[in-house]
């Protein structure tokens, strides 16, 4: 039996994971952890650090899933400092573990991120800000699930892993994306200035696959596809 902490949309859709999906046995996976970027509050940090101690704790012999951030290691606001500290907690406490760093995950929900933000202008009509300089890397949340289940079954621990696609996408063309598949028209700000999150790396191809389907030229015409309409729906 597998264990999945929390109750926001990652631990979701490890709990609804679909039915091609099998979770290895003898897992804790720690979905648990703040999950906005912006997050500054001493407190919620030090929250997930000791749900994190107790659960390891509590694991004994499973092996420890933590999800951390790809850009954990460039990046130093409060936020991503927090998540490369969690990683080293998991590494030096943990019996076995295994972390995976995630880009910006997409689901049906309708929070803060970049993806259902432009959802909610595109709707509104408002205008997009876009950085002239920025790319984004996206991951659908059932990849997550599949691919994090895929890796642990061949064996791999006590190490971490970027869980990302190889190629990045603008800002723009994202909104353009969206704007075909909702069926309305963006408006949209150029500002001249930004700047490039880390992706994937060939390693992620070693231990996928590169035939996986996050590594296809159209993958995020694909995850648009699945999630616009859905959470233009609800915004």
């Amino acid at each position: 039996m597998s264990e999945v902490v929390g109750n926001g949309m990652l631990a979701k859709a490890f709990m609804a994971r679909s039915s091609d999906v099998t979770l290895p046995d003898g897992c804790v996976f720690f979905c648990s952890g703040v999950s906005n970027s912006s997050e500054v509050k001493k407190s919620e940090f030090q929250r997930e650090r000791e749900l994190a101690i107790k659960e390891i704790n509590k694991a004994d012999a499973s092996t420890f899933v933590y999800f951390s951030s790809v850009a954990s290691v460039t990046e130093s606001s409060e936020y991503y400092k927090h998540k490369l500290e969690m990683e080293n907690v998991v590494g030096d406490l943990s019996k076995s573990y295994l972390i995976f760093r995630l880009p910006q995950v997409v689901g049906c929900v309708n929070n803060n991120t970049l993806f259902p933000s432009f959802i909610r202008k595109i709707k509104k009509g408002e205008p997009l800000e876009i950085y002239s300089k920025s790319t984004r890397c996206l991951i659908d949340v059932d990849d997550v699930v599949r691919l994090s289940s895929f890796i642990l079954k061949k064996g791999y621990e006590n190490t971490t892993i970027d869980l990302c696609p190889c190629d990045s996408i603008t800002p723009l063309e994202l909104a353009r994306l969206i704007s075909k598949e909702v069926g309305v028209k963006s408006k949209v700000e150029i500002v001249d200035k930004g700047g490039s999150y880390p992706y994937g790396s060939h390693e992620d191809k070693t231990i996928i696959g590169e035939d996986d389907s996050i590594f296809s030229k159209n993958y995020y015409s694909l995850v648009v596809k699945k999630y616009a309409k859905k959470i233009f729906a609800i915004t």
